[in-house]
Formats: C-alpha cells, structure tokens, sequence
C-alpha cells in the first residue's frame, strides 16, 4: 500500500508539474468550425472557368498561352483552394489577437472577461443563441450609459447549437496569457434563430461591436474612427492629448453604433455601416464605395487585404498618419498605444510592403499587403477571396411563386432594373453620392487615400514576401478613371456602389447606412430607435416596405432624427424611388426570394 501511495503522488506530482510547465511555457488555440450538418447554406456556387487572372476567368488553354510575364496574377480554381479558403473564413485571425488584446485589451474590461463569457456559455447548455448575454458583475459607467451590478449585456455575439465558442472568436493561450481574435465569421455568419444552424456569409446585424469595445480598456486605439472636438490632436510626440480625454470622447461615439454596424473608414469622423452580406458573386465592385475593383475575383482579394488594415487594425496606418490626419507617425502610434494593456515587442508577421509602400493603392491603402508566414504572396488571401466569392444564400421556398412573378415583373415595370442590372442586380456601378441621396459623409471618407492613389501593384503570385529588389510586379487593369474617382472620392465626394440584391432575406436593415428599419410591430418600430437600439431585430419584409414607400420611409428618419443619429452619418434617407402600394407586396415576395 505504501508504495501504492508513494507511486500514485509521484504521478500526480509530475502531472501537475507538466501541467504547470504547459501553463508557463505551452501554446495552443481553439476556435469552433462548423461541420456540413451545422450550415443552413453549405452549397458553394461552382467556379465557371478553370483560373482567375485579374477577375477575368480563364481556361487551361487561355492560362498556358499567356506570355510569362503575364502569368503572375493567375490563380487556380480548385477544390484544394476552397478548401483553404474555408480554413482561412473559420479559423484564421491574421494576428489581429495581438492588436485586439495586448493593446485594446478586449477582455480586460469590466464586463466581457473570460469568466463572465464561460459563464454566459455554459447557461446556454448547449442550444444556441443569437445573442449571448452577460451578466455585469460590477457597476460600470461608459460612453454616458451606467450599467448596473447584475444587468445583462446584449453583446449580439452569436452562438450555434452545441459550440463552446461564439462565432468568429479564436483563442490563444500563449505561456501565461490569454489573448482573444476575430475570424471572418464574427461579422459575415450568423444563427438562425429557429434551427440554430450558420448562415455563412450572413451578416450578423445584432452585433454589438461599439458596446464590446467601448468597455475595453483602451478603446482609444480606435480613434481614426471617431469625432474627438473635445481633444487637440498632437502635431507632435511632445504634443499628445490626455488619454484618458481620448478615450472618453472616443467611447461616447462607440456606444452610439448601432448593432450589427462597424466603422470602416479611419477618416476620424463617425461613419458606421451596416455589416454587409458576403453573397458577392457578380456584384462587383466591391466595399460600399466600389473602392475595391482591382485584382482577383473582380476585387474581392483586394477588399479582404485593406478591411483587415482599415478596419481591424489602425497601427497599420503608421506610416500614412501624417497625410491622412496631420499626425506625425510618434504622436500617432503614442495615442493608440497610450493606454495599451501589454504592448508586445514581436507583432504578428501577417502584413509586408507592397509595391508602391508607403503610397497607398486601389490593393493596399494602408501601403501593406496581407499575409501568412511561409506562405506566397496572397496565398491565403485568394483562397479566402474565392471561398468568399462562392458563397449563396440558404435556399427559400417560395410561399407564392405567382406572387414572385408578379413582383418580377414590377420590378422591371417601375425602373428598378435601370441600375439593378445583371444576375445579382448589382448593376455593377458607382453612382455619385447626391445622386443616391444617401447622407454624403461616409462616400467622402476615402478621400484622404484617394489623394494620393498610387496605380495598383502586387508582386507575382508565385513569390514569397518579402518584396526583393527586381522581383516581378504584376500591373493590375482598373475600371474606368471616373469610376475610380467617384469610388476614392477624387472630387472630395464620392459616390456609393449599387449594391447587389441577393440574400436580402438575411441582411435588414438596409442602405448603406443600415437606417432603414423596421420591426415585426409595423404600429410602433420604425427607424433603429425602436428596432435594434431596444434589441428588436429588423423585419426583413417589413424594412424593405420601408425601402420603396415613401409615407413609412417618413416614420423611419423622423425616428431616426430623434435620436440625433444623423450625428454619426446614419439617416435612413436616399434611395428615393417608391412603388405604388399594390405592387408593393409582390416586388417584396420577388426580392426575398432571391
């Protein structure tokens, strides 16, 4: 027995010791990937043509005759490259983890801490969500809201059946320390809230991204995209504001976006957006200025290279600072860092110069190109880009195909089709913005990158970074110059992309700036206000209603005038063509249906 005893301590101590060792030294990740039997849409569209070069499909025939200076833009269409791509959409943060934790310190707030998540997790038991809530374990006070001891935090974060994660959230225990990223998945996936199974490439409209923000720590690090009237912006290192007046000015504009919005535009004024759809395929160009139209896939490589910079990360826009905000590379970098919770001295390697760094380009406006270690040039960025560009919305069935028909034939009957053109009614051009009539500010945020647009430039696709003197640098083709101005703003307005009408069933509220709301209560929820602001989800149908009559089109911005969120960009105006109410029924089964 004594040796027993002797033994099974012996055991235990070299267990505990291994597991303390791992603690102190090991590294690992975790991040929930659903399985074919947990999607809604796992259909993918087939590719039509047997390689992209430059959007354009090509077939084996066409590629193997290109003169070789030509062949560094091709990409092969393949299952492997799918495959990849559907690796990159669920599992793959390109090292945002760092900026999102060691400097924003996500889960070092006061509300969202891993504890609080695990315990909002496990009260799921299992089912799934399309709002995790977590409890607030002690009062806190941000951006003007106080939330209570005990209150209940709708973080929009949405949860499937049977994961132990969120969508979209990746973490990394890194010897000691707990860091939280973002996949694509976070914002283009979503629950269904009556199977609980994932619509990939749904937009999750509830998200509470300037709420979990805000409550971090050092929200300041997203200054570029907020109004500070209050706070002098540095002209040098020796000239940096208060940060604590940074953080309070820059958390009164984060709580004010709306759920299922995001910022996407470093231009420091406030301009959230709704999340948009990822059903892409013949929308071009892309982004909601028609900024991305240059490179594979008619510019879907180069919309995920510069929204991971733009939006994820504003340190990599260090070496623009000056140009863009009058803020020298020091001060700049000082005002995001100031509050930083763990700085680490070794970043992610997921960015290297492009081309014409630091200049930015219709591919990389912040000068830089996205990548992984090991890998080729836009390795996985085009695998992401042509998972991204193959995916449809979950089939519907139609309730009233003559009803469809009908509205098929309203929507050519009252003009709809002048711009909405093609097989996703993309039309697949940028209008200028007083034409849209949508509120001007966020159509003149690129205006800053549009200065100074360098042609666009990437190095051959068959090339590791980093970029060596005489490697081969691919000239890509653009669009016409006046839709490029109009995309970039040239003219210090710009204009809007006329999006597609596809998955419209899974991506209310609508236009650009998502203000065209409208709940299941047609009585009383017109406008956000009275919709996602009170954590009402936005009737698709209804919303669209909205969209075409001009009577409720009226109730949806007085509601939204109300609550002065015409401050941040967000109006529900423009688009002003309307339908008479007979047809209107009919053009909203159509519209859905697609």
């Amino acid at each position: 027995m004594r040796a027993f005893f002797l033994l099974f301590s012996l055991g235990l101590l070299v267990i505990l010791t291994g597991l303390g060792l791992f603690g102190a030294f090991g590294r690992f990740s975790y991040v929930w990937v659903p399985e074919r039997a947990d999607l809604l849409n796992p259909e993918l569209l087939p590719f039509d043509s047997a390689w992209d070069l430059w959007g354009e499909g090509l077939t084996d025939e066409q590629a193997t005759a290109l003169p070789p200076g030509q062949r560094g833009g091709l990409v092969r269409l393949d299952d492997a490259l799918l495959d990849r791509g559907r690796e990159v959409f669920w599992g793959e943060t390109f090292g945002n983890e760092r900026y999102l934790s060691d400097v924003v310190g996500l889960l070092d707030g006061p509300v969202v801490t891993p504890l609080a998540l695990l315990r909002a997790l496990a009260s799921l038991r299992g089912g799934h969500t399309t709002d995790l809530q977590v409890h607030v374990s002690e009062g806190v006070r941000v951006g003007g809201l106080t939330l209570p001891p005990g209150s209940l935090v709708s973080t929009g974060l949405d949860v499937p059946r049977g994961a132990f994660l969120p969508l979209g959230i990746k973490l990394f225990w890194d010897r000691g320390h707990l860091r939280v990223g973002t996949t694509c998945a976070l914002c283009h996936a979503s629950v269904d809230g009556v199977t609980g199974q994932v619509v990939q490439g749904a937009p999750n409209s509830d998200l509470n991204l300037g709420l979990l923000l805000a409550l971090a720590p050092n929200s300041a690090a997203f200054f570029p995209h907020a109004m500070l009237p209050q706070v002098a912006l540095p002209t040098s290192p020796l000239s940096i504001p208060d940060p604590r007046l940074v953080e309070a000015a820059v958390d009164r504009v984060l709580m004010r976006w709306p759920p299922g919005s995001f910022d996407s535009t470093p231009d420091l004024h406030p301009n959230p957006t709704r999340i948009p759809s990822l059903f892409l395929r013949g929308g071009h160009p892309y982004g909601w200025s028609g900024s991305a139209a240059a490179g594979p896939f008619r510019g879907v490589s180069a919309m995920i290279n510069f929204r991971h910079g733009l939006d994820a990360e504003p340190a990599t826009l260090t070496s623009q600072s000056e140009e863009l905000f009058g803020i020298p590379p020091h001060g700049y970098l000082a005002m995001l860092l100031n509050g930083a919770v763990n700085v680490d001295a070794t970043p992610p390697d997921t960015t290297f110069p492009a081309p014409t760094h630091p200049a930015p380009s219709p591919v990389a406006p912040n000068g830089l190109l996205l990548g992984l270690p090991g890998e080729k040039t836009w390795q996985s960025v085009n695998a992401l880009a042509a998972f991204v560009h193959s995916l449809q919305p979950p089939r519907i069935e139609l309730a009233d195909a003559e009803a469809v028909a009908r509205g098929r034939s309203a929507f050519e009957r009252h003009g709809c089709s002048e711009c909405h053109q093609g097989v996703t009614l993309a039309g697949n051009r940028v209008i200028p913005a007083e034409t849209v009539g949508t509120s001007p500010s966020r159509a003149a945020a690129l205006a800053g990158f549009g200065e100074h647009l360098a042609a666009p430039q990437l190095p051959s696709f068959d090339t590791a970074p980093p970029l060596l003197p005489g490697a081969d640098i691919q000239l890509l083709p653009m669009p016409e110059e006046a839709q490029t101005d109009l995309a970039w703003a040239r003219d210090g307005k710009g204009g809007y992309k006329i999006p597609a009408l596809t998955g419209l069933a899974w991506s209310a509220p609508y236009l650009h700036d998502g203000g065209v709301a409208v709940g299941s209560d047609t009585d009383f929820s017109y406008g956000l206000p009275e919709t996602l602001l009170r954590g009402e989800p936005a009737d698709a149908a209804n919303s669209l209603r909205a969209l075409i009559d001009p009577l409720l089109r009226r109730r949806v911005i007085a509601t939204n005038q109300r609550a002065r969120l015409d401050e941040i960009g967000i109006t529900g105006e423009g688009h002003s063509y309307w339908v008479p109410y007979e047809d209107q029924q009919d053009l909203i089964a159509y519209l859905l249906s697609r």
